[in-house]
């Protein structure tokens, strides 16, 4: 049976009727009035996105350039479903080839639409997110289930030294605004976004890396602007600041960390502790609680016209061991934090882990790749060079 078009569920969509008296917060109100006058949406979103969206990552990724936007138009969403798709698939071609040389982490595909925006969250709404969701990740998307797409990042100072990174893809609405889960609000109508943290961190690093490479060797290699998380442990402490600083809608905060156990130790990653500073050292660092599962791509209980939440709705306990714990049993911080090899420095696929005799091979492959150094080694190199 083939699934209802994005724009016949677009048609079905019902005005909220708990909106006139609800309202706009002020911050919504505002972009929905500059959205009207015909500005540049996507420089609109992003400014909105850098103020008002509690997750910090998102935050910093907005402000310096690592995010992607892919408005849809009420024009847009009325074409067919492969029209649709196609300005989609387009958009995340363009990003993805963005975030291989490090440019971008995040991709927000933001429907800007009256009917959307002023919908009632309900079966209708949640449909209109699935199919959205299935002409962008091109597979079946059901409620209350994690949804994945891929990041990958193309290292320098090797011609095919790939990572990739699983990310999360999570909805975001409008309808959201002055209900208990405000966290996920968003101005225009309803967003998937999708934001690597594991990404964002590497790419960090290397652009920065890169750049004082370039710095010292006179010339101008990158000028993009890296964020300020460029390790893991710091994506842990922002990651604890974003449960801790949840929006307060009702008294209750849909997102809160866990008071810590009087024996757990400091997280480790690399072989040392990681330092977690106050107030956040008061908590647990494994895991939070969540009113709804942060990663669900689609919430169900979103879709619902209560205001406050309801008490029968059940609370998660979630994960926050993806950035650190190096563990063998925690893929999620090989597929979502640190990164999986792609392809080897030769172009050939990367040996799996465990797989000894493709590490030996690749091993002796090694020896003929070019070696990375330290700053002091080039610059102890350089003038070497210069006295001869």
């Amino acid at each position: 049976m083939a699934a209802e078009s994005l724009a016949s569920v677009h048609a079905q969509l019902s005005a909220d009727p708990q909106r006139t008296e609800l309202g706009w917060s002020d911050d919504m109100a505002a972009t929905h009035a500059a959205l009207d006058t015909g500005v540049a949406a996507d420089g609109e979103l992003l400014r909105w996105l850098g103020r008002n969206q509690p997750c910090i990552f998102g935050k910093f990724a907005a402000t310096r350039g690592h995010l992607a936007v892919c408005v849809l138009t009420t024009a847009d969403i009325t074409q067919t479903d492969a029209q649709i798709q196609n300005r989609i698939q387009d958009a995340r071609t363009e990003w993805k080839s963005r975030a291989s040389k490090g440019s971008q982490s995040g991709f927000v595909i933001a429907v800007l639409d009256p009917r959307v925006r002023d919908a009632e969250p309900n079966l209708q709404l949640q449909r209109f997110a699935q199919r959205l969701a299935e002409l962008y990740l091109l597979t079946a998307i059901n409620a209350d289930t994690t949804h994945m797409e891929d990041v990958a990042l193309r290292m320098p100072g090797s011609l095919d030294r790939i990572l990739k990174w699983h990310a999360g893809v999570n909805v975001f609405a409008s309808a959201g605004d002055r209900r208990w889960w405000q966290d996920h609000r968003f101005p225009g109508g309803l967003a998937l976004s999708v934001n690597s943290v594991g990404h964002l961190v590497r790419a960090s690093a290397v652009r920065e890396a890169v750049a004082a490479i370039g710095e010292a060797a006179g010339t101008i290699v990158d000028d993009g602007t890296p964020s300020n998380i460029k390790s893991l442990p710091k994506a842990l402490e922002i990651a604890m600041r974003t449960i801790h600083e949840a929006q307060l809608v009702g008294g209750q905060r849909a997102t809160e960390l866990l008071p810590r156990p009087g024996d757990l130790g400091a997280p480790r990653y690399q072989g040392e502790d990681i330092i977690v500073k106050a107030p956040y050292d008061q908590y647990d660092h494994r895991e939070y609680s969540g009113h709804y599962h942060t990663d669900h791509t689609i919430p169900s209980c979103y879709f619902r016209p209560d205001v406050s939440r309801s008490v029968a709705l059940p609370t998660h306990v979630l994960d926050f061991t993806y950035l650190y714990d190096e563990s063998p049993e925690n893929v999620d911080h090989l597929t979502m934090g640190r990164g999986i090899p792609i392809a080897a420095a030769d172009g050939q696929e990367a040996p799996a882990v465990g797989d000894v005799a493709a590490e030996r091979r690749a091993a002796k492959r090694r020896r003929v790749d070019p070696v990375e150094i330290s700053l002091r080694e080039f610059e102890e190199l350089r003038n070497r060079s210069e006295r001869y």
